[in-house]
């Protein structure tokens, strides 16, 4: 594939800004885990052959590298995107419907 060289570079790249990254956002992970989840996460789309797919994946890549270097991203935002999310999302069988300040609202309208 004529894009593997760019991929194995952004790679690269994010690999030696790594602990930088952890440094600046403080992060609650280690340098290798956030190795081993950058790892995972080009693993994760390591089947895909189109070419304009990957140019588009390797943009998304080069975009969010910059984000993290020019600390445009918050930590959250880095969690995020490692799998390493703190608040667990609300399943819909655990909500228990409609807050009492929405009753208490819905009920003077």
């Amino acid at each position: 594939m004529a894009l593997a060289p760019q991929v194995v570079g952004l790679y690269k790249r994010i690999c030696r800004q790594i602990p930088r990254i952890c440094a600046v956002y403080d992060l609650d992970m280690t340098e290798a885990q956030v190795r081993r989840q950058t790892r995972v996460l080009f693993d994760k789309y390591q089947h895909v052959q189109d070419p304009k797919m990957v140019s588009i994946l390797l943009e998304e890549g080069n975009q969010h590298l910059q984000e993290c270097i020019e600390q445009w991203k918050q930590k959250s935002h880095l969690h995020r995107l490692l799998g390493h999310d703190e608040t667990p999302k609300l399943k819909l069988s655990e909500y228990q419907g409609e807050s009492e300040f929405l009753q208490n609202f819905y009920e003077k309208q």
